[in-house]
């Protein structure tokens, strides 16, 4: 979009002052998903430097979504491409050097997890990517299967307001592209643990009203930002 400054999806999820309008209440709803999680089988716990786990849990994700991508990886090639997408971030160069055979045995238990609920969805994308709205770019999500996203946080600590502001971003970002979906999910391969909710719900907790509402109202916040740009 020339001329217009793009920000990420991240960026826009961490707005504060923009979701205090959209969502004022928020908080509550999130404290009602954590205690709504579901077990997808044991904890993975971490086997080595805290610092290796952005490669560890990348790796992980893009073995878990090998087995729908048509072909065979290579376990060599699924690294490589996670330390390329790592090395590419801040603070990447923990992802230099290569997996241990005892990193290699948390990636598989990592992606055990997440196969757990993806094997029951009906043909999910892994990295589907997302059209961009307004002043918020084009992005890559998770996972996207029919009417459903999945937002994968392999992370110690529950889940948090921010991870549920992304991915309704990327659902308002497909809602203006006239691809909505219903339901978010929000995934923990690191705790075994997952939430689902629909946006309907979102909406009603988070500002009493409908989805339509809350996607209507999050795209006019995209497009405003670009005109006040």
């Amino acid at each position: 979009m020339e001329g217009t400054h793009l920000i990420s999806v991240s960026v826009f999820a961490r707005h504060s002052s923009i979701w205090r309008q959209i969502a004022p209440t928020m908080e509550p709803v999130i404290r009602v998903l954590n205690s709504r999680q579901e077990s997808l089988g044991t904890p993975v716990g971490s086997l080595g430097d805290s610092q290796r786990n952005a490669l560890i849990a990348e790796t992980a994700f893009l073995v878990a979504g090998s087995e729908f991508a048509g072909r065979l990886y290579r376990q060599t090639e699924l690294e490589a491409k996670a330390r390329e997408f790592l090395l590419a971030l801040p603070r990447g160069v923990a992802a230099e050097p290569a997996l241990t055979s005892e990193e290699w045995l948390e990636v598989g238990l990592l992606a055990q997890v997440s196969q757990r609920y993806t094997s029951g969805l009906s043909a999910p994308v892994f990295s589907p990517r997302i059209p961009g709205c307004g002043v918020v770019d084009a992005a890559i999500a998770d996972i996207l299967a029919e009417q459903e996203i999945i937002e994968v946080k392999t992370v110690t600590r529950p889940f948090r307001s921010y991870d549920l502001r992304q991915a309704l971003t990327y659902s308002a970002m497909l809602y203006a592209a006239d691809k909505p979906v219903e339901k978010i999910t929000l995934l923990n391969p690191r705790r075994a643990r997952s939430v689902s909710i629909s946006i309907a719900e979102v909406a009603a907790g988070t500002r009493g009203d409908s989805s339509t509402e809350l996607m209507q109202d999050l795209v006019e916040w995209m497009v405003g930002l670009q005109v006040s740009a």
